[in-house]
């Protein structure tokens, strides 16, 4: 994974599974992604 990685595209992960890896990507590495509007993407 890189700073290009694609959550979709080079992980898979989609739907609900990829919301959930951003919220805890978010808590492990305390990244605030509290105006990640997740409906956008």
């Amino acid at each position: 994974m890189s700073q290009n990685s694609l959550i979709e595209d080079d992980l898979s992960i989609t739907g609900d599974d990829a919301e959930a890896f951003i919220l805890q990507f978010g808590k492990r590495y305390h990244v605030d992604i509290g105006s990640f509007n997740f409906s956008k993407y």
